[in-house]
């Protein structure tokens, strides 16, 4: 295997390895940990999430967030629900590229 396709195999693991760490900030009482939480694991596809984002469908606490150069307000509950749809829309492995995160659906 050339360096090129074990460092990428490498990195995914990594990436993967973040996500128990994670997992506890989706119940901190800030709401921004919270939500920048939903949305990263969401972005990393991270099925063991499921359960703890289900609980935070509920949660209208809002956040302010630079997405696509904008800061915007969203609500940890919408934060949530797109990451259970992005789980559930990507059961695929991760790609990366130029450093940074990708689906085949363009992330990044």
């Amino acid at each position: 295997m050339d360096g090129a396709k074990r460092n990428s195999r490498d990195l995914k693991r990594e990436v993967q390895d973040a996500v128990p760490y994670l997992l506890p900030y989706l119940g901190f009482k800030d709401a921004s940990l919270r939500g920048l939480a939903a949305w990263t694991l969401g972005l990393l596809g991270a099925e063991t999430a499921r359960p703890q984002l289900e609980a935070l469908l509920g949660d209208e606490s809002e956040v302010s967030l630079y997405i696509n150069a904008r800061l915007v307000r969203r609500r940890v509950s919408d934060l949530a629900k797109e990451a259970l749809a992005t789980i559930t829309r990507t059961k695929r492995p991760l790609t990366f590229s130029r450093n940074k995160l990708h689906k085949e659906e363009g992330y990044g």
